[in-house]
């Protein structure tokens, strides 16, 4: 009974750490410094495979950033000086300001397919991440001609919390 008992807490150690897995964990060779790059988890998606994707990054001692990444085959047009809002769980709204699109491409097959990818990055500090702890309900990205809005998947939003929260603990190290 012992043994089994042993076992079932080495299996819950394991299958914690099973949330933290990081796409990039590493000692820079030239700075010295904590390099962390977290999977894409997506959060949003929709009946016309559109979805939005969170990653965080860590590649300068005090430097923590969030990218939000949007693929789907929606046209959109973006540039700078747009935002992204965040609707929380207790319906405040949060505006992310598009200061520097780092990448954005339209792609398309002869005029019957197009798609949309772009790529958004944003300082990770302590009252985003107060925010995105406290519940993100819904995402507006506002575009060159309105808006789309993306209702967040809540057991996707739990599994991106729990990288978000492996991620601040990893880069403590």
């Amino acid at each position: 009974m012992k043994k089994l008992f042993y076992l079932f807490i080495l299996l819950s150690f394991m299958c914690e750490a099973q949330n933290c897995k990081f796409k990039k964990n590493e000692i820079d060779d030239f700075t010295k410094e904590k390099r962390l790059l977290t999977e894409n988890k997506i959060i949003c998606f929709d009946f016309y495979e559109n979805s939005i994707g969170l990653t965080f990054s860590k590649f300068k001692t005090n430097l923590m950033s969030m990218k939000i990444s949007f693929a789907g085959h929606d046209v959109i047009l973006i540039n700078e000086n747009q935002k992204i809002s965040l609707l929380l769980t207790d319906k405040s709204v949060i505006d992310l300001k598009i200061e520097d699109l780092q990448s954005g491409k339209l792609k398309g097959n002869g005029g019957l397919m197009s798609s949309t990818d772009f790529e958004f990055f944003f300082d990770l500090n302590d009252e985003l991440i107060k925010h995105l702890k406290q519940g993100v309900v819904k995402i507006r990205i506002n575009t060159m001609d309105g808006f789309k809005d993306f209702d967040v998947k809540e057991k996707k939003y739990k599994k991106m919390l729990e990288t978000l929260n492996c991620f601040l603990e990893e880069s403590k190290k």
